[in-house]
């Protein structure tokens, strides 16, 4: 519960209500409508109310109040993605609202509830028992018509047919599985000054990293710039780049930022197997990230074993394709569970489109 709100129209109601709901409760608790001072309202905000709007106040500056409040609150307690993406479709974690094609679609609690379990385990067969015991905590098989039916309706409305599904598989015998890879995109803060600076640091350094791009004369000595620019910059705690040799299937480190000297020495890179997020996007030609590596290591168990020992838990993966064929991936990581927000996706995928366009240039001169 993010806020509470409490139409009062006696002080000991509502200072009744206040004691009894802080025992259950972290949300604030606002008083609407009662005129209240002095020790009365001391009484109140010491019993659990967060805050006291009198009712005299006009009603918009009353709503304008609450919003406040609940922005507040919510950019608190919000840790991880904002936005859950899946080529068409887009679930703001944060608004509890989805698009399909830039189409709202009308979901109930439940269906909500439902895609987001899914799409928060995105490639991954689910049992019908866990996700009956997941979502709606009931034990046993007595929710599995329930679960059918829930499932028929939140593939109508996002016009996935069964037969042909785009979104949600059914696996006879198994359960359900999310069929895309799922991206997850943060949110930058608006009202964080040190924000303001992080991100006027990193559009400096595209400055740098133009530079660089125009004047590298090998492609190691490119990726070796551009991945210390973005560490330096702060666009990310470790970046690195790799280059992908198909007949061997295998990803070679081309040039890495941020890591341990140790990490460098026993990394050569990764073979090119699903087990790797990178595999995904060169596969797609397009970027995919995740919030926490740790989270999905079964899924990415390449990507979770490559970069834990350097504690790596935020991955953005960003293909770099040349002449319509994948030649490698640029790999930006935090330490931090925080995935990358917008306006930093599209910044770091604005370094590979650059990356893309230059290599083919270096090699050219170099033949």
């Amino acid at each position: 519960t993010p806020l509470v709100l409490l139409v009062a129209f006696s002080t000991e109601w509502a200072t009744g209500a206040a004691t009894a709901l802080r025992r259950v409760t972290t949300a604030p608790i606002v008083s609407v409508g009662l005129t209240i001072a002095g020790e009365h309202l001391t009484r109140l905000l010491r019993c659990g109310a967060t805050l006291a709007i009198e009712g005299a106040i006009a009603d918009d500056e009353i709503v304008a109040r609450l919003a406040g409040l609940h922005r507040a609150v919510l950019r608190r307690n919000y840790v991880g993605a904002r936005w859950l993406e899946a080529g068409d479709l887009r679930l703001d974690l944060l608004a509890r609202r989805c698009e399909v094609a830039g189409r709202t679609v009308e979901l109930s609690r439940l269906e909500y509830q439902l895609l987001t379990y899914l799409m928060q385990r995105a490639e991954q067969t689910l049992s019908p028992m866990d996700m009956i015991r997941d979502i709606w905590s009931w034990h046993g098989d007595q929710g599995l018509n329930t679960l059918r039916i829930h499932v028929g309706r939140l593939r109508r409305k996002l016009g996935d047919n069964p037969r042909a599904p785009q979104y949600i598989k059914s696996v006879r015998g198994l359960g359900y599985v999310f069929m895309q890879p799922v991206t997850e995109v943060g949110e930058e803060s608006v009202d964080d000054p040190r924000a303001e600076l992080a991100l006027q640091a990193r559009l400096g350094a595209f400055a740098s990293i133009l530079d660089a791009a125009a004047g590298a004369r090998t492609t190691d000595e490119l990726a070796a710039h551009v991945t210390q620019a973005l560490v330096e910059s702060g666009h990310c705690d470790v970046a690195l780049l790799f280059r992908y040799h198909e007949h061997r299937g295998w990803a070679q480190l081309v040039a890495s930022a941020g890591t341990s000297r140790s990490w460098r020495r026993q990394t050569m890179g990764h073979p090119t197997t699903r087990s790797f997020i990178s595999t995904h996007t060169a596969s797609a030609n397009d970027f995919a990230q995740v919030a926490d590596i740790a989270k999905v290591a079964k899924r990415y168990a390449g990507s979770a074993q490559l970069l834990e020992p350097e504690h790596l838990r935020a991955c953005l993966s960003i293909p770099l394709w040349i002449d319509s064929k994948p030649w490698g991936d640029l790999g930006c990581v935090n330490r931090t569970p925080q995935p990358f927000g917008r306006s930093e996706t599209m910044q770091l995928r604005l370094v590979a489109r650059i990356l893309s366009m230059r290599v083919p240039a270096i090699a050219s001169t170099n033949h």
